[in-house]
């Protein structure tokens, strides 16, 4: 899952396997049966170390609170999503409660039981509370301040999310921001610690694949042309060194496993 964010919370329960969960900046290794809360509007990424699993649910405050004016936001989740403290927090207690009300309210999700809505807010607005505690003492009423570092990187992700297709160079991405090249390459080193010529770089490959999964009438040539690559051998050459299968050998396991 590349670089991302949104005003939403997000749950992450890793099924199998160990993934990695990255914040500008920090990293956080996460082995089968973590759980693990992302607070609103934080930059985050998850990779796979080998094969693994995860399930994701991703929900609106509001969900929680009902509405801003409710005493569920003023008292509880405005304060949590403003603390400075809180980018991420490894759910975990000795019950595993936390988990089992995750994996129920996933299940309630997929199943949609009878008023299995009341269940995915109830199990959810429990979570948020043990969040709410896990902080409670450390978090302050104050305004959020907007880093620049945050701020141009996001600028420079939605750039390249959206015209990666198209034959976009470093001061094209720079531009986006409005700053020049050398202060783009520092920003991207010091937050998502790669160039932002290789996390483009990085984003097409893994667009492809998906397409190679989702889009099978497609060929690996127009793949390529899609994903902004000029030529497919260019594309295949870059696809095996990240996935060590060509994008042919790639799609037919994947087929297999289907």
């Amino acid at each position: 899952m590349p670089w991302h964010w949104h005003e939403d919370f997000e749950l992450i329960f890793v099924q199998s396997g160990q993934v990695t969960l990255s914040i500008p900046a920090d990293s956080l290794s996460l082995k089968e049966n973590s759980l693990i809360l992302v607070n609103s509007n934080i930059l985050h990424r998850i990779q796979s170390i080998g094969i693994s699993s995860f399930k994701s649910l991703v929900f609106s405050p509001l969900f929680i609170s009902g509405s801003k004016q409710s005493v569920f936001a003023k008292k509880y989740i405005d304060p949590l999503v403003a603390c400075y403290q809180f980018s991420c927090l490894l759910l975990k207690n000795e019950t595993d409660s936390l988990t089992h009300l995750f994996v129920d309210a996933f299940a309630a999700l997929m199943d949609e039981p009878e008023g299995f809505e009341f269940t995915i807010r109830d199990h959810l607005s429990q979570i948020m509370l043990a969040a709410y505690r896990a902080f409670n003492t450390s978090i302050e009423v104050r305004e959020i301040e907007k880093d620049v570092d945050i701020c141009r990187i996001k600028t420079m992700l939605g750039y390249i999310h959206n015209h990666y297709a198209e034959n976009i160079s470093l001061t094209d991405i720079a531009g986006s921001a409005s700053i020049g090249q050398r202060e783009c390459l520092r920003c991207f080193k010091r937050m998502l610690q790669v160039s932002p010529i290789q996390y483009l770089i990085k984003y097409r490959i893994m667009y492809g694949a998906d397409l190679l999964m989702k889009s099978r009438n497609l060929g690996i040539a127009e793949i390529a042309t899609l994903c902004g690559f000029d030529s497919p051998s260019n594309f295949s050459k870059l696809f095996k060194n990240f996935y060590s299968l060509t994008p042919r050998q790639f799609r037919k396991n994947g087929e297999k496993k289907n």
